[in-house]
């Protein structure tokens, strides 16, 4: 904290803004970390553990923009096999980030439907002090879900480089690492149509394509997982193929835990 001239206060570089403060008739700033969404200054992270069980999953819907896009029901109907409270609501219940308060595992089902930049910040602010949280992405760089993850990773310290739209049937798509094993081994995907890879820093890949092209990751966002997959047609289909709901649950399971480094 020091003293600033008070048009100092208006300024905001390299990421971060001059909070002023009026004492005694002179200006102090503090600098605070901008959020993503540029509007508040960010609550600080809390080290939260494992919640009790049943979680309260919340879906955020697939349907509006094609009414054949059913991964929002395909991910309540598996939460609620699995015993927990899930949830299908708009993407109007981003607007006012407390409404996430009370949610422990959040899901971004459709890649197509727009994030505005508030709402990606609602997103942040529930990896900081909440959950983690399963973004759908596709086989398009500039889908909206491709851009907030991007973003979102970006945010938490880490980078994504999209590469190649990849055609046709992945299958089989291996799961490796922890998600493929835990709380139950997954064999490979039977279905995935069409994705994209990518490279970057701090990406742990969990689903490889029929050319090894990873296709999944998840990313640690302080301390809570920031995951997805760019194919969502896997997730609509689930409930023909036994691997992609067997996949789903580990999802959700590794979504309400911290991350496992």
């Amino acid at each position: 904290m020091g003293f600033v001239p008070m048009s100092s206060c208006l300024v905001r570089r390299f990421g971060f803004q001059l909070v002023c403060v009026l004492v005694f008739g002179m200006a102090w700033a503090v600098v605070a970390p901008s959020l993503v969404d540029g509007g508040q200054i960010p609550h600080r992270s809390r080290k939260r553990g494992t919640p009790s069980a049943p979680w309260t999953v919340t879906i955020i819907e697939s349907k509006s923009k094609n009414g054949g896009h059913i991964m929002d029901d395909e991910w309540r109907r598996v939460a609620q096999a699995m015993g927990h409270k899930a949830t299908v609501v708009g993407y109007d219940f981003l607007d006012n980030p407390s409404n996430l308060d009370r949610t422990d595992v959040l899901i971004v089902a459709s890649a197509l439907l727009p994030l505005e930049r508030a709402r990606v910040g609602a997103i942040s602010r529930f990896l900081k002090n909440r959950g983690g949280v399963y973004l759908q992405t596709e086989y398009k760089v500039n889908f909206p879900g491709n851009v907030a993850y991007q973003k979102l990773v970006s945010y938490f310290g880490g980078s994504i480089s999209w590469g190649n739209e990849l055609s046709g049937d992945l299958q089989p798509v291996k799961v490796v690492g922890d998600i493929g094993r835990a709380p139950q081994k997954v064999e490979p995907l039977t279905y995935f149509w069409w994705g994209l890879d990518a490279k970057g820093s701090g990406l742990s890949p969990f689903l490889l394509g029929n050319k090894g092209q990873e296709v999944g990751w998840n990313f640690c966002a302080g301390s809570r997982p920031l995951m997805t997959t760019t194919d969502q047609d896997w997730i609509k289909d689930a409930s023909q193929h036994e691997t992609s709901e067997a996949l789903m649950k580990n999802i959700i399971d590794a979504l309400a835990r911290p991350c496992r480094r």
